[in-house]
């Protein structure tokens, strides 16, 4: 079962969503990326590199891709770059919601594919 634990800060427009790997497939990790795509989010994710488990923290972005099933794109608010990251490495992801900085279509550089409803359809 998917555990989501939901906390709220002083400003109620920031929500902070934590997905833990372990309790789901990736199903519930492409659902939880797919209901922040086209949101302004902070990202921290740690994840499984060759040598150790790594801390990240991304910049204010935009998830604007899947790739296919196993990938998608982060896209930087700030400077525009794109960075790649694999959903079966990941052990957990913290979203927080930013305030937006950018419009949406200032983002719409690629196009969304929507994994979760095909992935889930699966199983």
């Amino acid at each position: 079962m998917l555990r989501v634990s939901n906390q709220k800060d002083n400003n109620d427009d920031i929500k902070i969503k934590r997905l833990y790997a372990d309790d789901v497939g990736i199903c519930g990790k492409v659902i939880i990326i797919q209901n922040a795509m086209n949101k302004n989010v902070n990202v921290k994710i740690r994840y499984n590199s060759k040598q150790e488990i790594l801390n990240k923290e991304i910049p204010p972005v935009k998830i604007v891709k899947f790739i296919d099933k196993n990938l998608f794109y982060l896209i930087s608010i700030e400077n525009g770059e794109l960075a790649y990251y694999r959903i079966n490495r990941i052990i957990d992801i913290k979203l927080t919601k930013t305030k937006s900085i950018v419009s949406d279509e200032d983002l719409k550089l690629l196009d969304i594919f929507d994994y979760g409803y095909h992935i889930c359809n699966r199983h």
